[in-house]
């Protein structure tokens, strides 16, 4: 059985494949090593390690894609996927970009573009990914993702740019006080995840103009600052995430404004991985 993982920030799926055909599915919290402590990647691997064995299953190869799995901390989950899945797995840590890349185009040039609870891109010709604008987390970056999305809503309600009505409606249905906005965002731990949460409530709100242009100005200002650069308006985006595909026809008149194209949104990348996998690792299957 090969098992396939994508992993973002807040959920990994995991699907187990045997014979060409899916043998399992659990989608347990996300794993990313940049922002989590190894002792938490640890006890989830260890516990998904657990599950896969009760499934009686043996994992021959393993393919994870992940948020924050680039070269400088892949090694963290390859050390540990090793660790409780045995020495003589396949393995293949790579960035949850690459596994957008692949889900999205396949084998066709094009731009890969991941929004979600963060955000990233790729210029991705002959099958590699050639050139990545740095995502630079939540803080720094990640335009047009949904801690972005929230980061832009709560200053909106807080400063006053969007109207009362909506601060009031708000506030009354999730009881927060701007101390605990402050708390939960500067203290507490997975700021960028509490910042997406609110990403329903914004949907709710896009027939409200001032919604509905901060949330279009959020997608230009990502086009314009990471895919942009790549200078190639010719390719189709690919577009892999649940906030490209709930906001995505905000997303689309922000690629109108700019002349590019959105050729291609989905939810999450696991189907097409699944596929991908299956017809390109073939020696991983009997009977085929």
């Amino acid at each position: 059985m090969i098992l396939i993982a994508d992993s973002g920030s807040t959920k990994t799926t995991w699907v187990g494949v045997e014979h060409a055909k899916e043998v399992f599915r659990k989608d347990r919290v996300g794993l990313n090593p940049v922002i989590q402590s190894h002792d938490e990647i640890e006890r989830e691997v260890e516990q998904m390690a657990m599950n896969v064995a009760c499934e009686g299953c043996v994992v021959e190869a393993i393919y994870f894609y992940g948020a924050g799995c680039n070269a400088m901390f892949a090694g963290v989950m390859e050390e540990l996927l090793k660790r409780y899945f045995g020495e003589n797995v396949k393995l293949e840590v790579n960035s949850d970009l690459l596994g957008a890349a692949r889900a999205v185009c396949g084998n066709t040039d094009g731009v890969a573009c991941i929004l979600g609870t963060g955000s990233n891109s790729c210029l991705f010709l002959n099958g590699k990914i050639v050139q990545n604008t740095p995502a630079l987390g939540f803080i720094l970056g990640d335009e047009g993702s949904g801690a972005d999305l929230g980061k832009r809503f709560f200053n909106g309600i807080l400063k006053g740019s969007l109207p009362q009505s909506i601060r009031d409606e708000f506030l009354e249905e999730y009881q927060l006080s701007v101390a605990t906005i402050i708390s939960k965002v500067y203290k507490e731990a997975m700021p960028n995840r509490f910042l997406a949460s609110f990403a329903p409530f914004i949907k709710a709100h896009l027939h409200e103009k001032a919604v509905h242009e901060l949330v279009v100005e959020a997608f230009v200002q990502y086009l314009q600052r990471n895919v942009s650069p790549y200078k190639r308006p010719d390719l189709g985006l690919g577009v892999v995430g649940s906030i490209g595909y709930h906001f995505q026809n905000e997303l689309k008149e922000a690629a109108d404004r700019l002349h590019l194209n959105v050729a291609k949104i989905i939810k999450a990348p696991i189907e097409e991985l699944v596929k991908y996998h299956v017809e390109t690792q073939k020696q991983h299957f009997c009977n085929i």
